[in-house]
């Protein structure tokens, strides 16, 4: 029985796909045979030329001229597809955290610690008007729930988050509230008495 499961297995089993981005060794190997087809596309040109009319030699050498753009249009297309999906989150790098399986999106700039309040939202399961910005506002204040410069998303300053937790008495916000305490105020805290103190200790 085991050995029937296993050729069933063996069977069914797909080759696994490739990889979005191909390994270095691959990338390199390519950029290797595409600096020997520069090579021979350059030598045919330099042969070829010899009293042939020029309008001859672009013709004969146009598919040639096209497989040898395939290699960097496909390199240039890929990262630059790359590049496009990771913008949106490059300014968000190291800024990671998670709470109950979701993330949430910290910015620390020197005491100020701003949390996204999208991802604020979705952890709480809320939607609607509950989290309209003028609403939210009532709670956190003004500055509380507000736009940083050169950001899309809207945030809680750490005032704002805790002012307008601190009116929720649900079990998520209660528990959002101390996980903010324990795993992200406190241990922000310590970092800038520790480095607050470096930099006193180095005058």
């Amino acid at each position: 029985m085991p050995t029937q499961q296993r050729a069933r297995t063996s069977r069914t089993r797909r080759l696994p796909r490739l990889a979005l981005d191909p390994d270095a060794r691959l990338v390199r190997w390519g950029w290797i045979a595409w600096g020997a087809f520069t090579v021979l596309i350059a030598l045919r040109w330099i042969t070829f030329g010899g009293g042939a009319p020029k309008e001859l030699q672009w013709v004969s050498l146009a598919h040639v001229a096209a497989l040898w753009l395939l290699w960097p249009l496909v390199r240039g297309v890929g990262a630059l597809w790359r590049w496009m999906r990771a913008a949106p989150h490059a300014a968000w790098n190291g800024s990671y955290y998670e709470f109950d399986g979701r993330q949430m999106r910290l910015l620390f700039d020197d005491d100020d610690i701003f949390v996204v309040a999208s991802d604020v939202f979705a952890a709480l399961d809320l939607r609607g008007r509950v989290v309209g910005a003028e609403r939210v506002r009532l709670i956190s204040g003004k500055d509380g729930l507000r736009h940083l410069p050169g950001r899309r998303e809207l945030v809680f300053s750490e005032r704002g988050l805790s002012a307008w937790l601190a009116r929720r008495n649900d079990a998520k916000a209660i528990s959002l509230r101390r996980w903010f305490e324990r795993d992200v105020l406190a241990p922000h805290r310590k970092r800038r008495e520790i480095q607050s103190g470096v930099i006193r200790n180095s005058r």
